[in-house]
């Protein structure tokens, strides 16, 4: 009975320990958009631009997200296809969160396994890799 109880509290301290990286990590995306949106921030955050002067396939996803804020959906997708992942995380996050607070079910961090399982799967991760790949050289050729 020690063991079972103590895998059990060990499973919950590590599903915790998600929820509140995950939960840190959704605040510091929303204070940079706040930020960039208030015109506070004029700088790269992309490694590969600043140093080698190479936009990445997530070049160009901050301005778009916030092109979505103000309305621009179409001007934002066009900007950078990626923005439909990253609003679809912005909105749907807060609500599992919620759902993970109010129920102690830690939907979260059993999604975020599921996920990285079907990433392995060849089916899913080779599309993605191309679609990427197809968006990180628009990302260069149009110079974001």
């Amino acid at each position: 009975i020690t063991t079972l109880k103590s895998c059990t509290d060990s499973c919950h301290t590590k599903d915790y320990q998600f929820e509140i990286i995950s939960f840190a990590t959704y605040v510091i995306i929303c204070l940079w958009l706040w930020s960039s949106m208030e015109g506070h921030t004029h700088i790269s955050v992309c490694p590969s631009k600043m140093f080698y002067h190479i936009p990445c396939p997530g070049c160009g996803t901050s301005r778009a997200c916030i092109l979505w804020i103000h309305g621009h959906v179409a001007d934002a997708i066009r900007m950078n296809p990626n923005v439909l992942l990253a609003v679809s995380y912005l909105v749907i996050y807060p609500m599992i969160l919620l759902y993970d607070i109010l129920t102690r079910k830690f939907r979260m961090y059993i999604i975020f396994k599921r996920m990285i399982r079907i990433m392995g799967w060849k089916a899913c991760f080779i599309p993605m890799l191309l679609v990427e790949l197809a968006i990180w050289i628009r990302n260069i050729i149009c110079g974001m």
